[in-house]
């Protein structure tokens, strides 16, 4: 991304004006030199800021098909704010704050920041929202801590404990990364962070399992195919549990047969709701039977981590 772009961008965010139209704006001169007859042709480009950007303005570097449709979310809590208009964007400017974002109906995906001004602002110019640089600074010394903790009190050994820190090591150079050119963080690259360490700090659940830790965002939003997502309920479900199937695997409270086993029951349940699904849509009896049919899966992965770690108990293996 261009610095300079990213920069006025971050500017013009925080200061409550709408995102500029850049443009790229190419200049010729010919002059004559009236002695040899001679010309020369000089060419500049440059890229152009309008200066009439004023707070309220509709500027916007991004603009989404209508043939979509898109609703405001806050990422944070979940909580929608309310559907948007590619073409007159959030007109109700008094539900405006920092750190909305706008996502496709059809798919979940995340598109599009919303500027001030109600309109879209692209995720990769949008500069990451304070509150939400913050809480994650205060996120990644806290999971450090929890690690600490884990290990001083004999629920989590070195290896396992050095593997969460090595994650934790990957998170935090991956922001270093982000920002080094700049020093700021766009709000695509933040959302990518926050999400990181919502799933490491699942990892750390097992260890913690009477402490609740609040995840950073909560609008059920995963990271699918370097895109990211938000689920309904029942699939953000299926994802939660394949990964920790997976975590639990890793971790040695699964055996490959356990894992077979709770992936094909996985597979079944996503068949139901395929076959459920009419027209795009599940209707809540539907939803009943596929929530249902989770939670049994849930019960058996919570009875096969408790088999592994009996035997592992006997071994005199620690467990969690």
């Amino acid at each position: 991304m261009n610095l300079t772009r990213k920069l006025t961008a971050a500017l013009l965010f925080t200061s409550g004006l709408a995102a500029p139209v850049f443009a790229d704006i190419e200049t010729t001169t010919i002059k004559s030199n009236p002695i040899t007859g001679s010309t020369e042709t000089t060419t500049v480009r440059t890229t152009t800021v309008p200066s009439s950007v004023i707070p309220g303005t509709v500027t916007t570097s991004f603009v989404l098909p209508s043939t979509t449709t898109y609703f405001v979310i806050d990422p944070v809590t979940g909580n929608v704010i309310g559907n948007f208009d590619p073409s007159t964007g959030l007109t109700n400017t008094s539900l405006v704050r920092p750190g909305l974002v706008i996502i496709s109906k059809d798919t979940g995906r995340v598109i599009a920041a919303l500027d001030p001004s109600g309109r879209a602002l692209e995720l990769t110019v949008a500069p990451a929202f304070d509150p939400l640089v913050v809480s994650i600074d205060t996120r990644r010394a806290n999971i450090d801590a929890m690690i600490t903790d884990c290990l001083s009190r004999g629920v989590m050994d070195t290896a396992e404990a050095n593997a969460l820190r090595t994650e934790l090591g990957r998170i935090t150079t991956e922001e270093v990364t982000f920002k080094q050119n700049d020093n700021v963080l766009s709000y695509s690259e933040a959302l990518q962070i926050a999400l990181d360490l919502n799933q490491l700090q699942d990892r750390l659940k097992p260890f913690m399992p009477t402490t609740d830790i609040t995840p950073l965002l909560g609008a059920r939003m995963i990271t699918s195919n370097g895109q990211i997502v938000v689920l309904d309920e029942l699939d953000y479900r299926k994802a939660k549990l394949l990964q920790r199937i997976d975590d639990e695997y890793t971790a040695g409270r699964l055996s490959t047969q356990q894992v077979a086993s709770l992936k094909e029951q996985m597979n079944t349940v996503s068949a139901l709701q395929t076959k459920l699904t009419k027209k795009g849509t599940l209707s809540e009896s539907a939803r009943h039977k596929v929530s249902a049919k989770l939670d049994t899966v849930n019960t058996d992965l919570d009875r096969d981590v408790a088999i592994i770690n009996d035997k592992r108990s006997k071994m005199g293996i620690k467990v969690n």
